[in-house]
């Protein structure tokens, strides 16, 4: 019981790394701080254990991430809104178009009037806005993969040590092997 324990000491830790690490990546300095002092608080001043310290100063920085995410996307998203709305100006507005309100009205959508309003709204400028927003997809998305293959180091790193704690070679590594192997019983069993 206590080497299962001790691997999901260890398993906080390294996630708690990573999530510094993304920090860092993102270069959103004040999570990178909250986590900082946390460890410091929480280990050298209340005297918490270390994996204690570092899920509080994981969990914490993650909350202030999301929070500053959330502005900056509601910032972004207001700049967006604004320019539409600008652009709107210029055009006539489709009486045709139902409101959102009276779409849901009831709390019951009708797919076929919604699906026929979209289709009916798709227009080259549309067309040309969705290329751009896939294209950008598509670039986040290669550059989340980059991301994550710059990780692995990182992350077997953090394993190892992980097993240096434990006084043992790969028992981390065999834990993952272990996770992937019930995983494929479990899926084995559900196709049965």
């Amino acid at each position: 019981m206590d080497k299962y324990i001790s691997v999901l000491e260890a398993l906080i830790i390294v996630i708690s790394i990573c999530v510094l690490w993304t920090d860092i990546y993102m270069e959103d300095w004040v999570s990178v701080m909250i986590f900082i002092a946390t460890i410091t608080l929480c280990h050298y001043v209340l005297k918490f254990p270390v994996f204690v310290a570092f899920a509080l100063a994981g969990i914490l920085a993650s909350i202030s991430n999301l929070c500053g995410s959330r502005g900056q996307i509601e910032e972004n998203y207001k700049e967006k809104k604004d320019i539409e709305d600008d652009d709107d100006d210029d055009e006539e507005e489709d009486e045709d178009v139902p409101s959102l309100e009276s779409l849901t009205k009831g709390n019951v959508i009708d797919k076929t009037s919604t699906l026929m309003n979209t289709i009916k709204n798709i227009d080259p400028k549309t067309i040309k806005e969705m290329t751009q927003d896939t294209t950008s997809l598509l670039k986040s998305q290669t550059e989340l993969m980059s991301t994550i293959e710059k990780l692995t180091p990182v992350i077997e790193q953090g394993m190892n040590l992980m097993d240096k704690f434990n006084g043992k070679k790969n028992s981390t590594k065999d834990l993952f092997e272990k996770f992937d192997k019930a995983k494929k019983l479990v899926g084995k069993k559900r196709k049965n």
